[in-house]
């Protein structure tokens, strides 16, 4: 029984870091879109004396993707911080437990995360809610990216505590 849980983790395992991925991705490219975009706009404010409207709406919007996407993908390459002086001090058996305790916190946090963004974001697209700039964005789409970001770190951290020592990827 343990070798098909452990099966069925490996392959959720492996199609989550590809989705994680692909999160990221696009976070870069919505990135790579706010930096041209901005760049267009101010070239066409100074040249044109035309200012493009919305551009604060869109920005604010993929700044989400920016934030959010990669969440999961920085948990995944260890880059989130830490206190590595007290943490490097401890034996290698109490920093184990922390990290375990520390991925169950982890794992509760974002889990609460994502089912608050989930009725959140229900409520905005069953209120027709939308932003009040100069163009009106659907605030679902936002808050359904940061339920979608927020429900990735959790399973990939919750992968990671299901996933046998074995066979882990850290």
């Amino acid at each position: 029984m343990a070798n098909s849980r452990g099966g069925v983790v490996d392959r959720t395992g492996a199609f989550l870091d590809r989705f994680i991925f692909i999160l990221t991705v696009i976070s870069g490219s919505a990135s790579l879109f706010c930096m041209l975009f901005i760049s267009v706009v101010v070239g066409g404010r100074y040249l044109l004396n035309y200012a493009v409207p919305g551009m604060l709406d869109i920005t604010e919007m993929m700044l989400v993707l920016i934030i959010f996407f990669p969440l999961a993908y920085v948990e995944k390459k260890k880059g989130h911080l830490q206190i590595t002086i007290l943490y490097s001090i401890l034996p290698g058996r109490m920093r184990s437990i922390l990290e375990y305790i520390w991925k169950i916190l982890t794992c509760i946090l974002f889990g609460a995360m994502a089912g608050m963004s989930f009725r959140g974001m229900l409520a905005s697209f069953l209120e027709h809610e939308a932003s009040w700039g100069e163009i009106a964005i659907p605030l679902w789409i936002p808050k359904f990216f940061i339920f979608i970001s927020c429900t990735a770190m959790f399973l990939y951290v919750l992968i990671s505590l299901l996933r046998p020592k074995e066979n882990r990827k850290e």
